[in-house]
C-alpha cells in the first residue's frame, strides 16, 4: 500500500518474451510516468502513478518489486503494464502468479484474475485486530494476535 510494504513472490509471463519485446517492456519500466501523458490511456481515470516500482526477474521470466521504499498501488501499476504491453507491443501478452504484500498493518495479496488484470485481494488475517485470539492448528495452543508471529498460512 505504501510506506514500509515489502513485495514477495513474482508474476510470470504467459509465453516468453523476444528480445524486442523484452526491451520495450525494459523502457517503460525506467520512465517517469508523469513525463508520458499519451500513457493515460492506459490508466483507470481515478488513479494517479508517478512511477513503476517494478523490474525484470533475474531471469527475464516475469515481473517482480523492484524494491523502492515507497510503493503505491501495485496492483494498478502492473494493470498499466498489462494494458500497455497488449497494446502496443503484442496483443498476447500476459501474466500468471501471485504477488504477496505485507506492512505493518496490512496483508494481501496481488492476483492476475480470469480476465488478466490484476487485483488486490486482502489476506484473510489482515481483518484480525491485536484483541482476536486465534487457535494454532497443529498443536492447538491459543494466542493473542500480538503474541503470534505469522510465518506461512497453509490451507
Amino acid at each position: 500500500m505504501g510506506n514500509n510494504t515489502e513485495f514477495y513472490g513474482q508474476l510470470s509471463f504467459t509465453k516468453e518474451l523476444t528480445g524486442g519485446q523484452l526491451a520495450k517492456l525494459t523502457k517503460i519500466l525506467k520512465e517517469d510516468l508523469k513525463k508520458h501523458r499519451e500513457w493515460n490511456k492506459y490508466i483507470d481515470k481515478n488513479v494517479y502513478l508517478n512511477s513503476i516500482d517494478i523490474s525484470l526477474t533475474e531471469d527475464f521470466s516475469g515481473l517482480e518489486w523492484n524494491g523502492a521504499e515507497k510503493t503505491y498501488l501495485m496492483h494498478e501499476q502492473i494493470n498499466f503494464i498489462i494494458k500497455y504491453m497488449k497494446a502496443e507491443v503484442d496483443s498476447e501478452f500476459g501474466l500468471k502468479g501471485i504477488m504477496e504484500a505485507q506492512d505493518f498493518y496490512f496483508m494481501y495479496e496481488i492476483v492476475i484474475r480470469e480476465d488478466g488484470l490484476a487485483e488486490l485481494v486482502e489476506n484473510k488475517l489482515a481483518k484480525l485486530k491485536t484483541s482476536d485470539r486465534i487457535r494454532c492448528p497443529c498443536c492447538n495452543e491459543e494466542y493473542s494476535i500480538r503474541d503470534a508471529v505469522v510465518v506461512e498460512v497453509i490451507e
